[in-house]
């Protein structure tokens, strides 16, 4: 449910609720085994509002949440972020935030890589964006840094999804689109330092350099797009590299 109001020309409101139920009982099966012998169920209610302005090049919005997880308890995250259209086509923007996420059922109770003892996973994000167009291209910069509290990860050790105690993601994403004849172009390259801070290791499974291509083209009823994906060397463990 959500409600909306103009107040002025500058200022809006909005607010709302939404409920979700999640049940897992014992005929809930993964390959013909059963999640569990047992019924789990819970509820989550949560109750959201927001702020917008926005007026000449500048826009502006605040908002916040509180769930009443059933599983977890209660937990309120914010966010607040601002904009500048400070030349023509060029925007600079940054926002800061908190989160909230839950374990899934499958985290906890998976068929042989269980663990029901997990925690939520909490975290604090903020990101600096600069973007533009010119020349019939669009690009976009984002510095980030996002800090979490209990982690949701697999452990190839313990076989199971485990939370860790303090992680740092912090880089820079470039992304454009731009088109050449009938083709149409989006790339990407992301630059991380995702850190485990308790270890000072580099996260498995998580690689420090990332670039996409993806390449579309249309001609009357027919649609074909090439994409290419290259990741850099990351860890499967916290002793082996691949690439």
């Amino acid at each position: 449910e959500l409600g909306d109001w103009a107040l002025n020309d500058a200022w809006r409101l909005g607010s709302g609720v939404d409920w979700r139920r999640e049940k897992l009982t014992p005929d809930s099966v993964s390959s013909g085994v059963p999640y569990s012998d047992a019924t789990h169920g819970r509820d989550n209610t949560g109750l959201y509002a927001l702020t917008q302005f926005q007026q000449g090049p500048w826009q502006a919005e605040l908002s916040g949440r509180t769930d009443d997880n059933q599983q977890y308890g209660r937990h309120n995250t914010w966010q607040a972020g601002a904009g500048w259209n400070f030349y023509q086509d060029y925007r600079l923007s940054g926002s800061y935030g908190t989160a909230f996420r839950a374990p899934t059922f499958t985290d906890l109770y998976y068929p042989g890589a269980s663990n029901p003892d997990l925690k939520p996973e909490e975290s604090d994000n903020i990101e600096v964006t600069v973007e533009g167009s010119a020349f019939e291209a669009f690009w976009r910069v984002t510095a980030y840094r996002n800090l979490i509290d209990n982690m949701l990860q697999w452990d190839p050790v313990a076989y199971h999804v485990a939370n860790l105690g303090a992680v740092r993601l912090r880089g820079i994403e470039a992304e454009g689109e731009f088109t050449t004849g009938f083709l149409s172009h989006r790339v990407s390259a992301n630059f991380s330092d995702p850190e485990d801070l308790d270890s000072g290791e580099q996260l498995i499974r998580r690689s420090k350099r990332n670039y996409k291509w993806l390449t579309q083209a249309q001609w009357e009823k027919l649609d074909g797009s090439v994409s290419w994906n290259y990741q850099g060397p990351r860890y499967d463990n916290y002793y082996d590299s691949v690439t």
